[in-house]
């Protein structure tokens, strides 16, 4: 009897669907952190569904991944900025190095090239460019523009 009631518990679990890992309201943060992130779930080939906003490193696990890896929702958003260094303080916030006249950080170009578009695919790039590049305050890519470049899930 133990061995039909695991047999049909585990009949159950391989026939469900696969449940992908949800992010929802992600704003970033450090980008090595996220870099580490995206190499574990390379490895492991976890399925990703973006709902809601995914904002400034989380872009680097959205568009890192391979496309089939990875699903976008009808809540789904990428936020994109430029990178910028920072310090963190003993409670493990992190604050950027410099602010502009206005208050916002100041973005290193060389580090955004080398440390986070570069998990960026072509098309993404061109879309940045096209909506005025990359700058201190968030541009965002939303649904359902975002379905053009990432799989809808289903």
């Amino acid at each position: 009897m133990r061995l039909l009631a695991f047999l049909l518990v585990a009949l159950a679990f391989l026939a469900s669907p696969v449940r992908a890992h949800v992010v929802h309201e992600d704003l970033g943060g450090a980008i090595e952190a996220y870099e580490n992130v995206l190499h574990r779930l390379l490895e492991t080939h976890e399925p990703i569904a973006i709902d809601g906003e995914c904002t400034s490193a989380c872009t680097i696990i959205a568009l890192g991944l391979p496309r089939e890896q990875v699903c976008v929702t009808p809540n789904a958003m990428l936020g994109f900025h430029n990178a910028y260094k920072a310090t963190e303080d003993d409670d493990g916030n992190l604050f950027p190095f410099a602010r502009d006249a206005y208050g916002f950080p100041v973005g290193d170009i060389e580090y955004t090239k080398a440390a986070l578009t570069k998990y960026y695919p072509a098309s993404i790039k061109t879309w940045i460019k096209r909506h005025g590049g990359l700058h201190a305050w968030v541009l965002y890519l939303r649904m359902p523009e975002l379905g053009k470049y990432m799989r809808p899930c289903a």
